[in-house]
């Protein structure tokens, strides 16, 4: 199975990781630090979808009832990609991003074939470090910012 051939559903009971859809314009207005309006969320949608088409990134949702984030494999080349993710303020702290780098990775190393998966992380940033160390990353390099390293 080719990773950018199938639209994708997962879940392991607690929350699910899915395809972007129109209807996720309104929910995505909190994801960043600037709250998007209605149209620029709209674009951001459209831009998702021109980076699948041209196979630059592959940007899935992060979901229970309710839109919680979203979680982006890109770089990806020569077996290994680059991921990235971002809750929502209202979710954070809950463990969700790690549930979701769990599902996400087990997806793009167990389904797809994708060797080994990295991330970058600001030094600033200790819940995303923690996330990746639950997940069994190792840190690779250390300067501004820390690279962590799942193989498989």
């Amino acid at each position: 199975m080719e990773l950018w051939d199938d639209r994708v559903e997962i879940n392991n009971g607690t929350i699910g990781l899915r395809r972007l859809k129109e209807e996720d314009a309104e929910a995505l207005w909190d994801l960043f630090e600037y709250p998007l309006s209605l149209k620029d969320a709209k674009m951001f949608l459209k831009a998702v979808e021109v980076r699948y088409v041209k196979k630059q990134s592959f940007v899935l949702a992060i979901a229970d009832e309710n839109l919680i984030g979203v979680i982006e494999a890109y770089h990806v080349k020569d077996n290994e990609a680059e991921i990235g993710y971002r809750i929502k303020p209202a979710y954070q702290n809950r463990g969700y991003a790690t549930q979701a780098v769990q599902l996400f990775a087990d997806l793009l190393m167990n389904t797809y074939g994708i060797g080994m998966l990295y991330a970058i992380v600001e030094k600033d940033n200790p819940a995303s470090y923690k996330v990746l160390k639950k997940n069994q990353f190792q840190e690779q390099s250390e300067d501004k910012t820390i690279r962590m390293v799942l193989k498989r």
